[in-house]
């Protein structure tokens, strides 16, 4: 019979050790699950908003324009002129405000005529808008630029891990086949092959690798954010069946309705059309008027007058300016035309290569990497095995490689292509 004394030992010890194996355990599903975070556009989008100081600059002076506005709306400080006598000979005294002393004073006051103050309130109130919608321009380009980088970081760094992956498997066989050479069982050209395909995998992966570290410093830029080496990039699952629900028309007026640099260009000219008519208003001279006080030094004791003043406009009636602003109001009709052409032609091209990309989407299997993942493996046992020859071995280990990088390829560019249509529209029509 098992004394009871080691039967307790025995449950303690077994109890210690358990303990000790579900905390390793727990650990270290903690530390991977920390080691590995996952980042989404959307987490991305808020660091960008947040973070992102050049969006911060251009706020400031869309804040800066509206303040305008205000001074625009300020009228003109009056004008105030005192003239005193220094010295009066008469009765000896310095700055005689005496009724037998001599000063004067004169108020002035500008009216603008012909309506150039509400024009030039006006005029302050769409610069105002107009910086508002150069500011979102802004803000719809840097979207497009941050979210390509995203898309292609995050594709870059799954073909990186598969191939990490190849390097890992590889390596112990070119080090057996260099045994084996060594033993005399292999040729020197087989281990030459192997060491070929090798380096070349390992050139790839070594130029991905630098593509990941400008897309990452990219990436920190847009965000200001610093991201460890082993965040996972996730992109969100787009359908393609989605294309089938566009109309390429509707697509075009949202795109009228919506893009900002296009809604510009309309404010610009109603800019330059206001700026026209108050090109045409500083042709007609503003009112200067007065009151004039001379205690002294008239006609008359204590003169009072009401003085009115222009300018005549004899020489300069703004005729350069008044043409040069009809000019730029032509010009700028015509840069709306251009850029509705643009606009279509944008977004037909775009439309046609994402029809493209589906097309191809469609005829690659949907396992298509799963497939040719254990076909792999399939050759790498025959060649172990040596069932199949180098040259064999080679040549499809070559195509995998290039299966690989097209097929992100492909994903990268569907997703960018996404984002390009989104942009040339102005609005996330594809989610």
């Amino acid at each position: 019979m098992v004394p009871i004394n080691y039967i307790t030992t025995f449950a303690q010890s077994m109890t210690t050790r358990l303990i000790y194996f579900f905390n390793i355990f727990f650990i270290g599903l903690f530390l991977q699950y920390h080691a590995q975070s996952k980042i989404s556009i959307h987490t991305v989008d808020s660091l960008f908003i947040k973070n992102n100081l050049l969006l911060l600059s251009k706020k400031y002076n869309v804040d800066a324009q509206k303040a305008l506005i205000q001074q625009a709306k300020l009228l003109n400080n009056p004008n105030l002129y005192i003239e005193q006598n220094i010295y009066n000979t008469s009765n000896k005294r310095y700055f005689d405000v005496s009724n037998q002393g001599e000063y004067i004073f004169q108020l002035q006051q500008l009216i603008k005529t012909a309506g150039k103050r509400n024009k030039e309130i006006h005029l302050a109130i769409l610069n105002h808008q107009l910086s508002e919608l150069e500011f979102n321009n802004l803000l719809r380009t840097l979207f497009y630029q941050l979210h390509s980088t995203f898309y292609q970081l995050s594709f870059l760094e799954r073909n990186k891990i598969i191939f990490q992956t190849e390097i890992n498997e590889l390596e112990p066989l070119v080090k057996e086949y260099e045994n084996q050479f060594e033993k005399g069982n292999v040729s020197l050209k087989e281990v030459f092959r192997l060491r070929g395909l090798l380096f070349n995998i390992q050139s790839i992966t070594a130029q991905i690798k630098e593509q990941i570290a400008d897309l990452r410093k990219d990436l920190s830029v847009y965000t200001q954010t610093n991201f460890d080496e082993n965040t996972i990039f996730v992109p969100d699952t787009i359908h393609f069946t989605d294309f089938d629900k566009l109309n390429i028309l509707s697509l075009i007026d949202t795109a009228i309705q919506y893009r900002p640099d296009y809604l510009n260009q309309k404010k610009y000219y109603e800019y330059a059309k206001l700026n026209y008519d108050y090109q045409k208003a500083l042709s007609v001279p503003d009112l200067q008027v007065g009151y004039t006080f001379d205690k002294a030094g008239n006609f008359i004791l204590n003169y009072s007058a009401l003085s009115l003043g222009l300018n005549l406009p004899v020489f300069n009636r703004n005729q350069g300016n008044i043409k040069a602003a009809e000019f730029l109001m032509k010009q700028s009709e015509t840069d709306i035309k251009y850029k509705e052409l643009e606009i279509r032609q944008e977004i037909l091209n775009t439309y046609q290569k994402i029809m493209n990309t589906k097309n191809l989407y469609n005829a690659t299997q949907k396992d298509f990497l799963k497939n040719f993942d254990n076909i792999k493996d399939g050759m790498r046992e025959n060649f172990k095995k040596r069932n199949i020859s180098i040259l064999e071995y080679a040549d499809f280990f070559d195509s995998y490689i290039n299966a690989v990088q097209q097929y992100y390829a492909l994903l990268t560019n569907y997703y960018t292509q996404i984002e390009t249509l989104n942009f040339y529209i102005g609005k996330k029509i594809i989610k």
